[in-house]
């Protein structure tokens, strides 16, 4: 019998995102403003972090992201082997996932696009079979 055992878990504040383009101005649209320029304004008054900026590693968010996961599995596998030409196998496993993510979806100091992600799995499995040598 071979039996396998596995547990992971997640407790972190992660992840911010930096631009890699400004949109001060309105993206293909000369003269216009574009949403960094009216999020910057008041009343949201949003730190935006420009593209030129984007070595500083600096993120603007209204608030740490969080992400939280646990992961479990367990699997058992007997052989049995009941004469020279007969063999049972039997395989069963199973797992348990659970996450939960708070994203800061605009990537700025402003309550505007929050993103909850979570996710619960679980699952089992069985199999028997058997085997005949000659």
């Amino acid at each position: 019998m071979r039996i396998i055992a596995d547990y992971g878990e997640l407790d972190e504040i992660c992840c911010g995102a930096n631009p890699i383009v400004s949109n001060f101005e309105a993206s293909g649209i000369p003269g216009r403003f574009g949403t960094d320029t009216a999020i910057s304004q008041p009343p949201f008054n949003s730190n935006v972090i420009r593209a030129e900026n984007f070595n500083d590693r600096v993120v603007a968010t209204s608030f740490l992201p969080s992400s939280q996961m646990e992961d479990s599995g367990l699997s058992a596998e007997l052989n049995w082997d009941i004469n020279e030409q007969f063999t049972l196998t039997s395989i069963s496993s199973y797992r348990d996932f659970s996450s939960d993510d708070r994203v800061d979806g605009d990537f700025a100091e402003i309550d505007f696009l929050d993103n909850n992600n979570n996710a619960e799995q679980r699952s089992s499995f069985t199999r028997i079979a058997s085997s005949i040598f000659e």
